[in-house]
């Protein structure tokens, strides 16, 4: 029998701001948790959700990071919640993330209340930033408006049991409901772990979710073999608002793909062979990364720099989790630079990676990708075209060959090549392990004959007459 009875769910609020305004701080006291402390680098950098109790009334809280890489991820966050908190900090002011956070509450229509923190700094100036606000067009309570003000300090806890009794009180106004017959949800975030499969983050508006039942997104399925509530709680069932990871999925979703038992599969997996601007010469990248927030954070810095160093960037590869041995297929055959955030690359994959002529770009926080990357970019720049034809092999393996020939430019000792054939196809890679200048060892060589040993792969097809170039 279908059950069409409306019964109340916990509402889902956003906690939205710039970085480093005091979201997760304000989550910390909330929860009585120290997740701020744990995050690397010191900022939020994936949506977290979670469920509370307080006062005996049940709330749904997401975090979303502040940095400006992330703002796909407060968007999604802003699309999935019932009502917001607007996070400012006292001693800063509105700030980019800030306008941007309020355009997304005000474009969806979300109900939200401001809160002012760290009014226990020495420099906290609250008034301004009400009336910065008002500039912005939002009038508070306190002045004739409708959007309720709290200042809190998100550190000590002061105003802090104010602001989410004025939650309290916007959900009892509201009265979010839901239903038993029909499930609808959205993708929050997706993971990849290569022991435990593909999970997925979930939350719920309608409906309620069980072991076994199937449902679907836009762009895969899932038959659900297990539900973890975000508290590490094992579930049966899944109601509505309560945040959970999910085993079952045939695929990785999209995040912010919605849920529900009859969406047919419309579309696929979006990041493979994919452009990126239009300048002159084409960089390859494969990205792993840990969630599916953080490649879109990654794409977000390809597109600047395309645009800053006037490149064309091709993504042969974008996906979640530790790098495999087909990532490594890829890599090898397209002569792809690697990304790898807060992922790593298998003991055993490691191996087969050496001497190929590509970057690693790998980190635990988004400033350490873009700084990465913008080495990688700055490099290329930099970069006088150094080449080498092959006049003698004296000896070669596949993965080892001593030749001799003249340099046009400079080669360096440790620098990685490739070799190409006469039509400019690359046909082996590898590293500059020995240098010889008159037969005598050296570091570099510029503009002069030498006699050189490379190892890497593909080293057996090598021919007299082919070129060597750095990369």
């Amino acid at each position: 029998m279908i059950n069409n009875v409306k019964k109340l769910r916990p509402p889902i609020i956003v906690i939205l701001g710039h970085v480093d305004h005091g979201k997760t701080t304000l989550l910390d006291f909330i929860r009585k948790s120290n997740i701020a402390e744990k995050e690397y680098a010191g900022i939020t950098q994936k949506i977290q959700a979670f469920n509370i109790e307080i006062k005996n009334k049940s709330f749904t809280f997401i975090d979303t990071p502040g940095h400006e890489l992330f703002s796909s991820l407060r968007k999604r966050g802003s699309q999935i919640a019932d009502l917001g908190i607007l996070v400012i900090a006292a001693d800063d002011g509105i700030k980019p993330q800030t306008e941007e956070s309020l355009n997304f509450l005000k474009e969806l229509k979300i109900p939200y209340v401001v809160a002012i923190n760290k009014i226990d700094r020495p420099n906290a100036q609250p008034e301004k930033v009400k009336k910065d606000l008002a500039n912005l067009g939002v009038v508070l309570e306190e002045w004739g408006g409708e959007v309720p003000c709290f200042l809190i300090s998100a550190k000590t806890g002061e105003g802090v049991n104010a602001l989410l009794d004025g939650i309290s009180v916007l959900s009892e106004i509201y009265e979010f409901s839901y239903t038993e017959d029909e499930i609808f949800g959205y993708v929050l975030e997706t993971y990849k772990d290569l022991k435990i499969g593909n999970q997925v983050m979930i939350i719920l508006k309608n409906g309620i979710l069980k072991l076994g039942d199937e449902i679907y997104t836009q762009t895969t399925k899932a038959k659900i073999k297990k539900i973890t509530s975000t508290d590490n709680k094992d579930l049966k069932e899944l109601y509505p608002s309560i945040p959970a990871i999910v085993l079952g999925f045939e695929d990785l979703p999209l995040a912010g793909e919605e849920i529900s038992k009859d969406i047919k599969i419309t579309q696929t997996q979006y990041f493979r062979n994919l452009s990126i601007g239009k300048g002159g010469e084409e960089v390859k990248f494969l990205i792993k990364a840990e969630n599916f927030g953080s490649i879109e954070a990654i794409l977000k810095i390809l597109e600047k720099f395309s645009q800053d160093y006037n490149k064309k960037i091709k993504i042969i590869e974008a996906s979640i989790g530790d790098l495999i041995k087909v990532d490594v297929d890829f890599i090898k055959t397209y002569h792809s630079h690697l990304i790898l955030f807060n992922t790593k690359i298998p003991n055993f994959l490691k191996i087969e990676l050496v001497g190929e002529p590509i970057k690693i770009v790998f980190g635990k926080s988004i400033y350490e990708i873009e700084e990465g990357l913008k080495e990688l970019f700055e490099e290329k720049e930099k970069q006088v075209l150094s080449y080498l034809k092959i006049i003698k092999i004296f000896s070669q393996k596949s993965s080892k060959i001593t030749l001799g020939g003249k340099v046009e430019g400079v080669f360096k000792l440790k620098d990685r090549v490739v070799i190409k054939d006469e039509n400019g196809k690359i046909i082996a890679s590898g590293i500059i392990t020995s240098l010889e200048k008159d037969k005598v060892p050296c570091q570099q060589v510029e503009n002069s004959l030498c006699g050189m040993v490379i190892q890497g792969s593909n080293l057996d097809k090598v021919k007299e007459g082919y070129e060597i170039f750095k990369y």
